[in-house]
């Protein structure tokens, strides 16, 4: 399967630059184990996660045509349980490095950044035995507007929370990888479970944590760059790594933040 369109996507160039800040154990997984993480969005840390606008929440209250029982509960815990259901893998867009992408996503001084592009993404997932959305962020007030494809809409798409984030986090530039996959069907029936029955039909499965993505490492790694207050010995470490596992060691460099300044 691999990469596949959504409608309610938002599109990103093919050229366009994406950048992953991730920690020595995760580079390690990737290169051993030719796959790529995608944690449950149920584990990220905005709270605002998979949740609607305000707006939206006001029109569906305002609807004569959803039963309040409806609104009030059975809509809400499903978009709750929708979180364990869709995996997301996050990537900065930029063309040059973040100082605050680096504080923000690395406890040490041992992790690297990897530089692809959306192209490379899409074609090192294409092995992939998963259906993966590809988007852009689109940030929004979550007081005041709507979902940008989505307008007035009281029951928008399961997947247009994860589309958009609040506005606070634009600094981010971020495209996300995305897995769907909503439990929408009974696995003893061939029957559409209802948002009534969700919660019991989500308490006999296993979500789990994240999914494991198989990739083609080496179109996937454009560059590598190590942060810059990496010792030398992690340099030396991670070519070797890089020689084991089958990626060009050229792709490696130090982060152009490390350079000395001029007086």
């Amino acid at each position: 399967m691999g990469y596949e369109p959504h409608s309610l996507c938002f599109d990103a160039e093919d050229d366009t630059t994406i950048l992953r800040y991730m920690d020595f154990a995760q580079l390690m997984s990737i290169l051993k184990e030719d796959q790529l993480f995608f944690p449950s969005a149920n584990l990220l840390n905005d709270p605002y996660e998979g949740t609607i606008p305000s707006t939206h929440r006001e029109l569906r209250e305002e609807s004569d045509e959803i039963p309040s029982e409806w609104s009030e509960n059975y809509l809400p815990r499903f978009r709750e349980i929708v979180k364990n259901y869709t995996f997301i893998s996050c990537w900065h867009m930029n063309n040059t490095e973040s100082a605050a992408m680096w504080n923000q996503y690395l406890k040490s001084d041992y992790g690297v950044c990897i530089q692809s592009t959306v192209e490379r993404l899409k074609s090192s997932i294409s092995g992939s035995n998963s259906k993966i959305h590809i988007s852009k962020v689109n940030y929004i007030n979550f007081s005041s507007e709507y979902f940008e494809k989505e307008e007035r809409n009281s029951i928008p798409s399961s997947i247009s929370p994860f589309l958009h984030k609040r506005n606070n986090f634009k600094y981010e530039k971020e495209l996300r990888a995305i897995i769907h996959t909503p439990v929408w069907r009974d696995s003893t029936e061939d029957s559409i479970i209802t948002a009534e029955r969700i919660s019991d039909v989500h308490s006999e499965l296993d979500a789990g944590d994240g999914r494991k993505v198989n990739i083609d490492k080496s179109e996937l790694i454009e560059k590598i760059y190590l942060s810059p207050n990496a010792d030398e010995w992690v340099s030396k470490l991670i070519r070797k790594m890089l020689s084991d596992y089958g990626v060009s060691d050229e792709k490696l460099s130090q982060s152009p933040m490390a350079r000395p300044p001029s007086f």
